[in-house]
């Protein structure tokens, strides 16, 4: 074999690895944001939502601390920069995250998943409003059009994922709340985009889980009763594995994959998070998913990948 055919086939293994490890990250993303949200729901069982909020990123805070004293890393010392990271952190973590753990009290962590999927679609159309290098194409409005449509589809049909014993009809604050926190994410990455571009993700996503553990801690102690002597096992499970897994975790592989693979790829994440959520909601929760939910389930996936593409 030639230098060159030799070049050339280390260049198509090394091609090969790097496809490997994004599908291998990406689904590792999509597990990890798809099972928090079902540990969220049997968290809530047991624990105020925003007692729960709280807890989960008080564990979510010191593990991201310990990693950057570990690893070196700093916030910036410009004002601005740490006043743009507050304000990422309150329009990304806390106010999405409460709403997203109160949307659970109405309806399933599969159907929770399915609204937190259009974020990327969202996010596009916030985008054409906001920044002057994105528009919106025929294509993306046919997605948002079609998205849209499974959306109010999923509302007509009064779909919660959830057995008549526990709710018999569709709770308006369910969806409301649930896409509210998606409207504050879209909002908030772009707003990332304009005013953070350079600096360091990992301090960013680290300094945001901060700020919303500041910004969720005085309504917790404000509007949530919390006897910690009354959270058995299970709830301490789920406040750890939501700060672990579904915060930090996810934080960390999140920004890992942007930075060696896109955002585009990172997004793919969107469609593994809804199908963990509904079967493991299904197996440990016992979750209901039902023909209305996959229907719209399935032109929330179109719309999405229409206006992705």
């Amino acid at each position: 074999m030639t230098h060159g055919a030799a070049r050339r086939a280390l260049e198509v293994v090394n091609v090969k690895s790097s496809n490997l490890l994004s599908i291998g990250l990406v689904l590792l993303l999509g597990l990890a944001f798809g099972s928090s949200v079902v540990f969220t729901r049997l968290g809530i069982r047991e624990i105020p939502p925003l007692s729960l909020a709280g807890l989960r990123l008080a564990v979510a805070t010191v593990a991201f601390t310990a990693t950057l004293a570990l690893l070196h890393r700093r916030l910036p010392g410009e004002t601005r920069v740490r006043w743009d990271i507050a304000m990422v952190g309150i329009t990304a973590t806390g106010l999405p995250l409460m709403a997203f753990t109160f949307a659970l009290l109405f309806f399933s962590s599969g159907m929770l998943s399915i609204m937190i999927a259009l974020t990327p679609l969202i996010t596009a159309f916030t985008a054409h409003l906001w920044l002057a290098d994105e528009r919106l194409t025929w294509r993306r409005l046919a997605g948002l059009a079609a998205a849209l449509i499974g959306v109010l589809f999923l509302l007509a049909t009064g779909t919660t994922g959830l057995t008549s014993a526990v709710t018999s009809s569709l709770d308006w604050r369910g969806p409301a709340l649930s896409l509210g926190g998606v409207l504050v994410i879209a909002t908030s990455a772009v707003y990332t985009r304009r005013r953070l571009r350079g600096v360091d993700p990992l301090v960013v996503a680290g300094g945001q889980t901060a700020v919303g553990l500041l910004f969720v801690l005085p309504f917790a102690l404000a509007f949530s009763s919390l006897d910690l002597s009354m959270i058995t096992w299970r709830g301490w499970m789920a406040v750890l594995y939501t700060g672990l897994i579904g915060s930090f975790l996810a934080f960390f592989v999140f920004f890992y994959i942007i930075q060696q693979f896109g955002a585009t790829t990172a997004a793919l994440s969107n469609y593994v998070m809804p199908v963990t959520s509904a079967m493991l909601g299904a197996l440990m929760l016992g979750e209901v998913i039902t023909l209305p939910m996959i229907a719209g389930a399935g032109l929330i996936f179109s719309g999405v990948y229409l206006g992705s593409r």
